[in-house]
């Protein structure tokens, strides 16, 4: 348990439980997610409606806020959504890029997002319960 525990130390960049920093992570999510939808349609050529800007402002919040569950204690799972949603970023941006999916770029890359996303917050559930489990025996052994 040592050795997963090092592990954590090295890759835990996230703040504390209850921190203040949260906010911070908030809106670097915010930021990243908003400005890849912009960017994506630019690149696609597709104009941006109001209705699009209101439902990308919409999504990049959702996002974040779920992102930020860590301010409750749930690093994990804070973590797994946030790897998830840099995955689905560069997803988005690996199918506008390359062409993937001739005529159905914007909904494929959009659905790849949520997918990614999603998935992100599946095995960020699944994680934080096994680590939420693992603590509660280790402290009954105690």
């Amino acid at each position: 348990m040592t050795k997963l525990k090092e592990l954590w130390n090295k890759i835990h960049f996230l703040p504390a439980k209850g921190s203040s920093r949260w906010i911070n992570v908030l809106a670097i999510v915010f930021i990243a997610n908003i400005a890849a939808l912009f960017i994506s349609r630019a690149l696609i050529g597709q104009t941006t409606t109001t209705a699009n800007m209101a439902a990308f402002v919409g999504l990049s919040l959702g996002i974040a806020i779920v992102s930020c569950l860590g301010y409750f204690g749930f690093e994990v799972f804070s973590l797994l959504v946030l790897a998830g949603n840099l995955m689905g970023i560069i997803y988005l941006f690996f199918i506008i890029l390359t062409n993937a999916s001739q005529g159905w770029n914007d909904l494929t890359s959009l659905i790849g997002l949520f997918y990614f996303v999603a998935m992100g917050v599946v095995f960020g559930i699944m994680m934080q319960v096994i680590v939420l489990l693992s603590t509660v025996k280790l402290r009954g052994r105690k």
